[in-house]
């Protein structure tokens, strides 16, 4: 209490001599009536520290009248927080009666609405860019202002002055704004940074333009469905911020606004991306100007697919969020093929603009296409020659990165460095080329491609002529003397083969001209005579080389066997001709054989024709005792062919009577085959009447249908589905008893079947064609109906660890969402469900009486059977509510209808197990559209309804009626 009096007793010091005025919460002068005390400023000091302040320690000497005198200064790497504690601050100041002025300028961090706090022991004031704005008067006290909106990159010149008289000093400044992250700010004082605090101006203003690099262009909106803009600027900032219920910009409120926000991200390596993003209350994500996530609603989060980026490209992010009531934020976070889990999307990776994101990074690309064009060239010099092992891939590699760069000069020399390597690769291929040419044109010469070999035995003058065009196109002088040397060894083989092969070419030519189609490998000529022969013999005795000759000689030899042979073949041709002749009528070979033709007449004739020597003339007499034979076949087996084939047909047909139906054993294979067997008869009457009956077979085989019956459910008196295809028929197998007939309509069909099917019962519906053959067969599925309750039991928190109770029915598992009072849902999985009872571990997962607490309840297929909210016994805040759903006819109402009470702020519905989010609610009334949910009067459908933290108030089920007729 004594300190508190002096504290205020000091409000004003009057100075005795001069009756200057000062204010000890003020910056404090330099007092000139102290003389005994020596000061040191740090007006000329070098400042050798990044972020800090600079202190002003001052020694009060005396309070009335008030005196004092600086000590120091000194740029501390400090921030505005400090616990001075007893000790001395500074040299020569002592720890007690003294002041300590900070000053530096604070580079604000994220643009929104600022309060500042400041507090210390025993006295404090602030100052704002010069003006005095916070006091506070004891020690331990505090004081707040706002500091109204303040953008992100703006600096801020705060002095915060703290006098002690005696004991513990400190000094506390903190401040309330917007988050980067997804905590809430609202009541959420910290301390001014010291990564936020420079000791000059210029430091500050280095930092800002470093921060201002990057960022987002920000669009404000009033109102969230319909929209009146606001104004918009670049925040440099990434996606992620929070609100809380800070006013976003200014004039457009704490609620009931939208904000978007549009940024560019240069893309550094390829591969798949993916992201997660999610908002309060309405959010929206587009990429490159597709929805990816479109209307999320609050809390959950969502994910996209994989997106593939090559490096070098840019993506356009569009964040569209809308606050309806409340605290507001959103948060967008990736993955990177370098980085495997999520991360928010850091402010350092986007940009306001395309251009701006590509001229940031346009060095990294300019760098990368440069080495990739130096790594062309020997010691990687663009002036010099490409190296040896420069391919056109790697030029083609580098092309596709200078094709990159951005800025028109530095691209410009690029490829002109580039084009050098190019027009060296080109010269270098050609030359390359025109060697190999060359090279393989001269072996190509000789035998085995071996240039000390000899000629081939083709070669000829033009060979070596071309070969000497491709010579002459080499410039390398080894290369060329060596390939002319090859190529003159070619020649001179080739002169002294002329001669010979005159001499070797006139014996063949006679030898030759003794055979058809000159070759000696065939026979001879019908023309060819001994003299003929005789005048090759003296041919072939001129030939010098004896491998040629004694060729020569051989096929000579061939012609004069042949010449003997000749005359005694054509009496053995005769006697086979006329044994053939016989075989058939009239001796015609391209008739019918005689009605005697015995297979031992045949085995003759085939002896005589084994006599024949002359190919084609054997050849003709084979073919007509071949058709004699063929003839004689097929009169044999003609009979055992139509037998076969009136078998098989009539095996296609029950009772095989092919005047009745196809038995149901039939198949395309089967058809098929006896389709083969009547292909082989030949009489066309036979064969009309068997194709007439398989025929038949085909048409009743091609009829098809398909049935698709719906689930039966229990309870109901009719089977319904549909159908298509060529059904003429449809009745149901009751537990293997088929009865009755189903009414068909356009594709569909209905089965009375009246009341007292049970689920053990085997229910089939069966198809017939209008023959009445069975073509379609399916099991009736008997719709499952499973139900149970939950009777959670109250709980005290804290005080109970578990969520117990009981169930009834079909209970398998269940789940547990816990909605803390910040509105955060945390969804659970797990416990223990037995017996008629579950119980579920929650000691660490809620804290306060103020969680909601919901249990829900599923089958073992995962359908919801009931939801229900646990009692907290000293819970004082309470909300109730009630939902009475209207009858819908179903098919005809679209939208579900009904009234609420109470507390209701949010519905879900629920058909067959699947849960819906939606609808809207005004004035007691709610609606949710249907059409595209409920499909038939049966369906199961329950509405839910929940508080504005997701507390379910009350649920009913709705009740289906189908159309009067």
């Amino acid at each position: 209490m004594q300190k508190q009096k002096r504290v205020m007793s000091q409000a004003l010091k009057v100075m005795a001599a001069g009756t200057i005025v000062f204010s000890s919460l003020g910056a404090i002068p330099f007092n000139t009536f102290a003389a005994d005390v020596t000061a040191t400023q740090a007006e000329n000091e070098k400042v050798t520290i990044q972020n800090g302040v600079k202190a002003e320690y001052t020694k009060i000497i005396n309070r009335s009248p008030w005196q004092a005198n600086l000590i120091g200064s000194a740029y501390v790497e400090k921030a505005f927080s400090e616990s001075f504690g007893t000790s001395e601050p500074f040299p020569g100041l002592g720890n007690t009666n003294y002041s300590i002025k900070k000053t530096g300028y604070v580079v604000i961090p994220v643009s929104g609405q600022y309060n500042l706090k400041t507090q210390g022991d025993d006295r404090t004031s602030v100052s704002i860019n010069g003006e005095l704005q916070l006091v506070t008067g004891a020690y331990n006290a505090s004081n707040w202002k706002s500091m109204g909106y303040l953008h992100g990159g703006d600096i801020v010149e705060i002095s915060q002055t703290v006098e002690q008289d005696a004991g513990v000093a400190y000094t506390l400044l903190s401040w309330g704004m917007p988050n980067l992250t997804t905590e809430n700010p609202d009541n959420n004082w910290k301390e001014v940074p010291l990564s936020n605090t420079y000791p000059t101006r210029e430091q500050a203003e280095l930092a800002s333009a470093e921060m201002k690099k990057h960022g987002v262009m920000t669009e404000y909106y009033d109102g969230t469905t319909t929209t009146i803009f606001k104004g918009q600027t670049v925040e440099h900032e990434s996606f992620t911020k929070h609100y809380g219920t800070f006013e976003p910009y200014p004039g457009l409120g704490t609620d009931y606004y939208t904000v978007k926000k549009t940024g560019y991200i240069y893309i550094s390596e390829t591969g798949n991306y993916r992201f997660n993003g999610g908002g309060d209350d309405i959010y929206t994500l587009a990429i490159d100007g597709r929805e990816v996530i479109k209307n999320l609603r609050y809390p959950n989060l969502a994910e996209t697919g994989d997106l593939y980026l090559e490096k070098g490209t840019t993506i356009k992010i569009e964040q569209t969020v809308a606050n309806e009531k409340g605290p507001g934020a959103s948060s967008l976070k990736w993955k990177t093929p370098g980085q495997t889990a999520y991360s928010d999307v850091q402010v350092t990776d986007v940009y306001e603009s395309k251009e701006k994101a590509l001229a940031s990074n346009e060095g990294g690309l300019f760098d990368e296409a440069s080495k990739a064009v130096n790594n062309l060239f020997i010691n990687k010099d663009p002036n010099g020659t490409i190296t040896n092992t420069v391919t056109q891939a790697d030029i083609d590699a580098a092309q596709v990165l200078v094709n990159k760069v951005v800025d028109p000069t530095e691209k410009a020399g690029l490829q002109a460095n580039l084009n050098k390597a190019q027009s060296q690769l080109d010269a270098k291929t050609a030359q390359v080329e025109a060697e190999n040419k060359a090279r393989e044109a001269v072996n190509n010469l000789f035998t085995s491609k071996d240039p000390n070999g000899n000629i081939t035995n083709k070669m000829t003058q033009a060979d070596v002529d071309a070969a000497q065009v491709l010579i002459n196109k080499v410039t390398d002088p080894t290369k060329k003397a060596a390939l002319q040397a090859d190529l003159d060894k070619a020649q001179n083989q080739l002169d002294a083969k002329t001669t010979q092969t005159e001499a070797e070419n006139k014996a063949r030519e006679a030898v030759n001209n003794l055979f058809t189609n000159k070759d000696p490998n065939g026979n001879i000529t019908g023309a060819t005579t001994q003299t003929n022969i005789d005048a090759a013999q003296t041919l072939i005795n001129k030939v010098v080389d004896p491998t040629k000759k004694a060729a020569l000689q051989a096929d000579l030899n061939k012609a004069q066997s042949q010449l003997d042979a000749k005359t005694a073949q054509t009496e053995a041709e005769n006697k086979a001709r006329e044994a053939v002749n016989n075989l058939f009528v009239n001796k015609n070979p391209n008739g019918n054989i005689t009605s005697t033709m015995t297979q031992a007449d045949i085995n003759a004739a085939q002896a005589l024709i084994n006599k024949v020597t002359d190919p084609a003339k054997k050849a003709a007499l084979q073919a007509d005792l071949n058709k004699a034979q063929s003839q004689l076949d097929a009169k044999t087996t003609q009979a055992e062919a139509e037998n076969k084939a009136r078998e098989a047909v009539n095996n296609l047909f029950t009772n095989k009577d092919p005047n009745g139906n196809i038995t149901n054993a039939v198949t395309q294979a089967v058809i098929d085959a006896a389709q083969a067997l009547v292909n082989q008869v030949t009489d066309p009457t036979k064969k009309a009447a068997l194709q007439k009956d398989l025929d038949k077979a085909k048409a009743q085989f091609a009829t098809k249908g398909t049935l698709k019956p719906d689930d039966f459910v229990l309870g109901t008196t009719s089977i319904t589905g549909s159908y298509s295809g060529d059904i003429d028929r449809i009745t149901l197998s009751k537990d293997g008893v088929e009865s009755g007939n189903a009414t068909k309509t356009n594709g569909t069909f209905k089965f009375y079947v009246g009341p007292g099917i049970k689920k053990e019962q085997s229910l089939y519906m069966v198809a017939y064609d209008k023959n009445g053959r069975e073509i379609a067969r399916e099991k009736v599925n008997i719709a499952a109906v499973t139900e149970g309750n939950l009777s959670p039991t109250a709980m005290t928190i804290p005080g109970d660890s578990y969520i117990s109770g009981t169930y009834t029915g079909d209970v398998s598992r269940i789940e547990v969402s816990i909605t803390n009072e910040a509105g955060v849902t945390q969804l659970y999985k797990g416990g223990t469900v037995a017996n008629g009872t579950f119980r579920f571990y929650s000691f660490d997962k809620t804290k306060s009486p103020k969680d909601i607490i919901v249990v829900r309840a599923y089958d073992s297929v995962g359908k919801l059977l009931d939801t229900k909210t646990v009692t907290i016994k000293n819970n004082v805040v309470t909300t109730e509510g009630k939902v009475t759903p209207a009858t819908m006819t179903i098919p005809g109402d679209t939208t579900l209808t009904g009234t609420v009470s109470g507390d209701v702020a949010s519905l879900r519905v629920t058909v067959n197990g699947t849960e819906y989010a939606g609808g809207s609610i005004s004035n007691g009334t709610f609606k949710f559209y249907t059409l595209d949910k409920i499909k038939k009067a049966d369906d199961n459908v329950t509405i839910a309804v929940y508080d504005k933290l997701g507390k379910l108030l009350d649920s009913k089920k709705v009740t289906i009626q189908a159309p009067t007729k």
